[in-house]
């Protein structure tokens, strides 16, 4: 018995195989899980027949998925997405940020239907800072998103820090109001 064959893709997973090709894949990969799912056929001398409108299937996918990819450009290219995360005393995270972890963030702030595949991300983001990200859909386009990694703490700081300025300037406003008021009462008693 062959531990290998010969199969013809007929579906398009990122990272795995694309549409019409030809790869020797383990007898038990091929036989429990991509010809049943019909994701891939055997190699025969029909099959073979079939790969032109195969390809035929590949381009016209690949044009779908291009146009998708410009409409998603138009939304999420230069984007920021921030995310608050707790740090060591260095700024190094407890944990990491992956790329599930912004692809479920653009889905979720700009309705994208994104997947971890899409974000090239070659290693997990383990430290505050800002990172530059680049969003793969199809090759011919480009997409950046800008990743900001903040410490809960210093953004809590922050807002405290905004509220205490928001707080005195309401403070002397009232200071210079009362003020304002005691000249005019003293002016017109005199």
């Amino acid at each position: 018995m062959a531990k290998v064959i010969e199969v013809i893709f007929t579906e398009t997973r990122k990272g795995q195989f694309q549409i019409g090709q030809q790869k020797f894949v383990k007898t038990g990969y091929a036989r429990n899980y991509l010809l049943p799912q019909k994701l891939a056929m055997l190699v025969t001398k029909e099959n073979v027949q079939q790969l032109a409108t195969l390809k035929k299937k590949a381009s016209k996918k690949l044009e779908e998925i291009k146009a998708k990819a410009e409409e998603i450009k138009a939304v999420i290219n230069g984007q920021k997405l921030e995310f608050k995360v707790k740090t060591h005393d260095e700024g190094r995270l407890y944990g990491s940020i992956s790329a599930q972890d912004i692809a479920e963030s653009l889905n979720r702030h700009y309705e994208t239907s994104l997947d971890k595949y899409d974000v090239a991300l070659p290693v997990a983001i383990k430290e505050t800072g800002e990172y530059s990200i680049e969003v793969k859909i199809h090759n011919d386009v480009d997409i950046s998103v800008l990743v900001s990694v903040l410490d809960e703490e210093e953004k809590e700081k922050k807002k405290a820090a905004a509220k205490a300025k928001e707080a005195e300037a309401k403070k002397e406003e009232e200071a210079t109001e009362s003020d304002s008021n005691e000249a005019d009462e003293a002016n017109s008693e005199a």
